[in-house]
């Protein structure tokens, strides 16, 4: 044990410290972004997120893994095949989860634009007024 580093003991290096900070950071700054947005994020969608969170976490933890060992081929490989999960796995968390106006109740930002007014000569607004004054003698 006298020539052991602590992180040895312990088992943990800086990059799983910084896998686990980057894990943790993610997670508050989602729960900001959903509070700040008024975003109404049900329990399940809560879960999923979180374990995208975890999956994300294995990922890179099978990466560092695999460079530990000594093997740099295995580890590009496993992260691509893993990696590749992982981002759809996010995408589809920021499309359908916390995309604004997905869950908030709100229509998106990019609604239908407003409907052209119909074409009124004076004519037909001649017609409108004669309509009005005759249901105003009635």
């Amino acid at each position: 044990m006298h020539g052991r580093r602590a992180s040895a003991i312990f088992g943990v290096t800086m990059a799983e410290l910084f896998v686990g900070a980057a894990a943790a950071t993610s997670l508050f700054l989602l729960i900001r972004f959903a509070r700040h947005n008024a975003l109404v994020v049900t329990w399940w969608q809560w879960y999923f997120t979180g374990l995208a969170i975890v999956y994300a976490v294995f990922v890179a933890e099978v990466i560092i893994g695999f460079l530990r060992e000594g093997s740099p081929k295995a580890g590009i490989v496993m992260g691509a095949i893993l990696g590749f999960v992982a981002v759809v796995w996010g995408v589809l968390l920021a499309r359908f989860v916390f995309h604004r106006g997905a869950s908030s109740g709100r229509p998106p930002p990019t609604a239908s634009p407003p409907r052209a007014q119909p074409n009124r000569t004076r004519a037909t607004e001649a017609l409108r007024i004669t309509d009005e004054s005759r249901a105003d003698h009635v």
